[in-house]
């Protein structure tokens, strides 16, 4: 009993003891001077509202680069990873068939040449034999009426010479003569008038109309027309010989074309992804000889996830930074991937970025930042935070003039301010700088 009684008096004590320390505290609380403290007051400010995501930059397109003709390579130009300018020449083929029908082609054209030659010789030489037909027809007109005149005065001389033979003032034989020469002139002036009415057969008004034409008005347009016409026949034999000169020469330019397309040339600017033969291997026609990336314009690939996704739109605003060359492009959203992935459960975006320089190359690493509208949060300095036991981050508020624990819930840090969702008020002041020495509920003065 006695050991019952003296137990409970140890107890007794000891929270006489505790009780007396407690009650020494609060007073030291209450009797204690203020403490001097920096507050800050909560304010309101905007944060860019961002997604980031990592990804690599990808082409757009490729292009298959093949040759219209079959040959044997026989010379390589570059190799896989170069890069090439859009008809830069990659490689040469040769095709001996193609070689032999360009030398034959070369060969008919000197042969279609000379003859054209001598058909225009031919056609020249023709319109002169046709003027001097002319002229003879006009030498010939002019002899019948000379001797048509000598005929007219050797007539009346005959009859003259009849008078005399009358009265006996000349012979019998003489008269005889005269009449005999006149008959020969007269024979002489038809004559030439036939061979005239003959030579003018194709150079008469009544031919040209033959031949579809109107007579002209005047004398030379009448002759240049009949010249045209005789000549013609000569004329069709130019038009003829040009027409096959014609014909050679294009069937050599596509031959020179067919030529051409041994040198398999880049249809675009990029890089050579893959060259698909060696020296030495044979060609088919259409066959494909180079995979070319188009690197004139890239895309911006990387994945999101399905809870970020809906944030995505076609046009949004991006940010794409390139470490390794240390820029940053502002591009839009092009592509968003309308099913997930099968295995990984994210979605692919794409963006497409301008490289006309040719500076960004297909497997970049990038650092893509979706813009999204700025958010309003509460905003304090990170000197304010303080955490307790559980590490759950608190700051010190002050109200009347006495510090209060009040925890906080933070968005995020940034720029060296903390970022509240929740736990704190517009205007609310916090202690800056806390010193571990403040108590819950001790008096301070803002200084």
């Amino acid at each position: 009993m006695k050991h019952k009684i003296n137990g409970f008096k140890i107890l007794l004590g000891f929270y006489s003891i505790l009780l007396l320390f407690s009650c020494k505290d609060e007073d030291s609380l209450i009797n204690r001077n203020p403490v001097k403290v920096e507050a800050i007051s909560v304010k309101k400010e905007k944060i860019e509202n961002t997604i980031k995501t990592l990804g690599t930059l990808s082409y757009k397109s490729k292009h298959n680069v093949s040759s219209l003709v079959s040959g044997r390579l026989v010379s390589l130009n570059v190799k896989e990873g170069d890069f090439v300018n859009k008809g830069q020449c990659l490689g040469n083929l040769r095709n001996v068939q193609l070689e032999n029908q360009k030398e034959m082609y070369e060969n008919n054209l000197s042969e279609a040449e000379a003859s054209l030659l001598i058909a225009e010789d031919n056609f020249r030489t023709e319109r002169l034999n046709i003027e001097k037909q002319m002229k003879c027809l006009e030498k010939l007109n002019m002899q019948i009426q000379q001797t048509d005149k000598e005929y007219e005065y050797k007539k009346k001389c005959f009859l003259k010479s009849q008078e005399l033979y009358s009265v006996g003032g000349i012979s019998e034989s003489k008269l005889c003569e005269e009449e005999m020469n006149l008959e020969q002139l007269k024979t002489s002036v038809e004559v030439m008038k036939k061979e005239y009415e003959i030579s003018s057969v194709g150079f008469r008004n009544e031919d040209i109309e033959k031949f579809g034409y109107e007579v002209p008005a005047s004398q030379k347009e009448i002759k240049d027309l009949i010249v045209n016409i005789k000549s013609r026949q000569a004329s069709n034999a130019v038009v003829q010989e040009r027409t096959r000169v014609d014909s050679v020469k294009k069937s050599l330019l596509n031959m020179e074309l067919l030529m051409d397309e041994l040198k398999i040339k880049s249809t675009v600017s990029g890089i050579v992804a893959t060259c698909n033969f060696q020296i030495g291997d044979h060609v088919s026609e259409n066959e494909t000889c180079f995979v070319i990336f188009d690197t004139s314009n890239l895309n911006a690939v990387f994945y999101v996830q399905e809870q970020e996704i809906g944030k995505y739109k076609t046009n949004s605003k991006l940010l794409v930074a390139i470490p390794s060359i240390t820029e940053t492009i502002e591009t839009f959203v092009s592509e968003i991937s309308p099913v997930a992935d099968p295995v990984t459960g994210n979605f692919c975006v794409k963006a497409e970025i301008c490289n006309s320089n040719n500076i960004l190359k297909p497997g970049m690493f990038i650092n893509c930042t979706l813009l999204i509208n700025d958010l309003e949060y509460l905003t304090i300095p990170e000197s304010c935070l303080l955490y307790d036991e559980l590490e759950n981050p608190m700051v010190l508020c002050i109200s009347n003039n006495h510090v209060f624990y009040r925890k906080i819930k933070i968005y995020c840090k940034k720029n060296g301010l903390l970022y509240i969702e929740e736990g704190l008020k517009e205007n609310d002041m916090i202690v800056n700088l806390p010193s571990l020495m403040l108590k819950e509920g001790e008096a301070v003065e803002i200084q």
